[in-house]
């Protein structure tokens, strides 16, 4: 594979919820990523559409005027974070909604180095915490009710980065299947369930980040997909092949 690792020790970047996930659905795309960022020059083609999980961008309540007026006329505090703003605004405008105690904030955007990342929706609850008598919990959306067997990963991040911005560790998380119908499923998840392996997770990724080579790329059989690079990975398989001996 093109491309050298450098000398002196890396400096870790900010990474994602995103991020992570990748890590934990797929070593090998999250290789490719990270090779994409600091190989540039590595000579390989990502493919037009990507293996995987895909968005969920086209369930965003926040495009349905209707469903953000539903929870308002009950009575709810709602506030919606500009997508278009620095990421920093974003960061100040969600620590400052959480303050005043609004009851859903959308797009919230939130940051404790090195992770930062957006969710779909905090949602206010009762329990004490540095923030008054309330706290938030995240959750997100979904076009089906998920596995229940798989780690919520993006939501465990933001329980991580809440339990130090808020100084309370939420609970639970919430999995919003279809939240613009009318009658959306919510199911909760308790976070203690998940945060072990969670931790071990992050703390694997970050150490195969500050670890990589671009001479070692994980083996892709073992990665659920390949991202938005199958092509490559079908060339290792292939070249992989060729090197095992018949029987």
């Amino acid at each position: 594979m093109a491309g050298s690792s450098g000398s002196g020790r890396k400096k870790e970047r900010t990474f994602s919820p995103a991020d992570i996930k990748l890590f934990y659905e797929s070593p090998f795309a999250s290789f490719m990523e990270q090779l994409d960022r600091e190989v540039p020059n590595h000579g390989l083609t990502a493919d037009l559409v990507s293996m995987g999980s895909g968005s969920n961008g086209d369930l965003d309540p926040t495009k349905n005027s209707g469903f953000i007026e539903q929870l308002k006329a009950a009575g709810n505090s709602v506030v919606l974070i500009a997508e278009n703003a620095h990421e920093a605004g974003r960061q100040l405008d969600t620590v400052n909604s959480m303050r005043a105690g609004a009851n859903f904030i959308f797009n919230a955007h939130l940051s404790v180095v090195p992770l930062a990342g957006r969710t779909d929706i905090l949602v206010r609850t009762p329990g004490a915490s540095r923030l008054g008598d309330f706290h938030y919990i995240p959750a997100k959306f979904y076009p089906q009710d998920p596995v229940l067997t798989e780690l919520p990963v993006e939501l465990c991040c933001f329980v991580d980065m809440l339990e130090h911005l808020q100084g309370k560790r939420p609970e639970e998380v919430l999995q919003i299947t279809n939240p613009s119908s009318a009658s959306p499923h919510i199911g909760r998840l308790p976070v203690d369930a998940y945060m072990f392996d969670y931790r071990r997770l992050k703390i694997g990724y970050r150490q195969a980040q500050m670890a990589f080579d671009p001479q070692s790329p994980p083996d892709p059989e073992e990665s659920r997909h390949w991202g938005r690079w199958s092509r490559q990975a079908r060339r290792i398989l292939m070249r992989n092949a060729r090197k095992t001996p018949a029987a």
